[in-house]
């Protein structure tokens, strides 16, 4: 967080009394329409959802109390912010069937505020004679993120470099192999996009803000007559590219938010940017509990973590027999008719391929090399052939790139060399028992 923010923060302890709390959510209704970081937190006496309350009488648990908890937050555009731990601020702290539990206490900001403290964390100290828990918010400085990942951004396909990359790296044969030359042509396409379609477009919103300053100074100079026709010719041109640039832009943030409902004219960066930071905040680890029940919170020890857990659960374990698992099986038990086994095994053909990826739904999270099922659709035309032939080429031989050796159902060696034919019979009669 920086030296110079500023924000409001309202400190709530709302009433018991649902037309008292509804007088209180009225008046704090007035600041919603600010443009300025705004926080609020406190007791606010009101659950907003059955699973935020335990114990007690059935019938007791919603109310007008949650409605008008929902209803100020829905209208004024806040988000509640999320609590590490147990959903529960609150105990009665009496005994048997008597006792309740209830999340009254809770965080409340507005988009500014959001905006401005991107990285926080809200965690419940441990409470003694008090109903209440305390609840300690932490507004931290963003910390490394590590390499930024490639990712396929869709509006590149109005950049003509980005098909003209994709025809230029598809004309020439890299690799006798057809799995290891399109794992190569992926890998030399990327490095080319990221220098002609990501840099170039870095900042968009940076770019239109310029341009819409550029378009103002010659709107302002027509409506003192003072424009000739090349500025009219200019104010032409940046007013086509300010919309290309908008186009560019909401795409972007719709991909990013994962809309898949985008059509032709949507226009609506501000709840696409909205929906983007949300699925951050969900998605941010803050803190990890390790098998030794240490909780690590630093960024590089919760990464740490990670590659250790990933690292022991594919580690290669001892050699296995399939034909000890098949002896458990009964002797009636279900099998497959060899119209049903031949099915598994034929060759694979281009156009279930193509009708494979027809169906996936636009908006779906890109696989391991960054591409997402837009870029196979649009490209496919070009890069369709080498596709059917990498996958046929897996199939038919075994055979793993250094992408691929990580699968664990497929029978390879560590060194990605075919498996014995024996291994291989014990595995294929091993799916068709399944």
């Amino acid at each position: 967080m920086s030296d110079n923010s500023n924000w409001i923060l309202s400190t709530v302890y709302n009433s018991q009394l649902a037309a008292e709390q509804k007088g209180t959510w009225n008046e704090l209704a007035r600041f919603a329409s600010i443009h300025v970081p705004w926080l609020i937190t406190g007791d606010l006496n009101a659950v907003r959802n059955p699973q935020e309350r335990k114990g007690g009488s059935e019938g007791a648990r919603l109310g007008p109390k949650t409605h008008q908890l929902n209803t100020f937050i829905t209208d004024n555009n806040l988000t509640d912010l999320r609590c590490v731990g147990s959903p529960y601020t609150w105990c009665n702290n009496q005994g048997g069937r008597a006792r309740i539990w209830a999340k009254l206490d809770r965080f409340l900001a507005n988009e500014h505020w959001i905006d401005q403290i991107p990285n926080y964390q809200i965690t419940k100290l441990s409470r003694a004679q008090s109903d209440h828990w305390p609840l300690l918010l932490e507004c931290k400085e963003l910390e490394g993120k590590g390499r930024r990942p490639f990712r396929f951004e869709n509006h590149w396909v109005e950049n003509p470099d980005c098909r003209n990359s994709v025809e230029n790296i598809w004309k020439v044969t890299k690799f006798t192999n057809p799995l290891h030359d399109f794992s190569h042509r992926i890998h030399i396409l990327k490095k080319d996009l990221i220098k002609k379609c990501r840099k170039p477009y870095k900042g968009i919103d940076a770019q239109i803000k310029i341009t819409e300053e550029d378009i103002e100074k010659l709107e302002n100079k027509g409506c003192s007559d003072q424009m000739n026709q090349d500025d009219w010719i200019n104010l032409r041109i940046l007013y086509n590219k300010h919309q290309a640039l908008m186009r560019q832009s909401t795409s972007l943030w719709a991909q990013r938010a994962r809309i898949n409902w985008l059509r032709n004219g949507d226009n609506n960066s501000k709840y696409f940017h909205q929906i983007t930071r949300q699925h951050r905040r969900r998605n941010r680890i803050n803190q990890i509990k390790t098998g030794n029940n240490e909780i690590i919170t630093d960024f590089e020890g919760i990464e740490a973590q990670f590659i250790d857990f990933y690292t022991n659960l594919w580690r290669e374990r001892k050699s296995w027999n399939p034909s000890e698992l098949l002896q458990a099986f009964p002797d009636d038990f279900p099998s497959l008719s060899e119209e049903q086994q031949y099915s598994l095994i034929r060759p694979v053909t281009k156009h279930e391929i193509y009708k494979t990826l027809s169906s996936m739904q636009p908006g779906k999270s890109p696989g391991p090399n960054g591409m997402n099922a837009e870029f196979f659709k649009i490209h496919w035309n070009i890069i369709g052939e080498s596709v059917f032939r990498a996958i046929d080429h897996f199939f038919y031989s075994w055979y793993a790139s250094k992408q691929l050796e990580s699968n664990p159902y497929m029978p390879c060696s560590k060194e990605g060399k075919p498996p014995t034919s024996a291994r291989l019979q014990a595995y294929f009669t091993l799916q068709c028992k399944l």
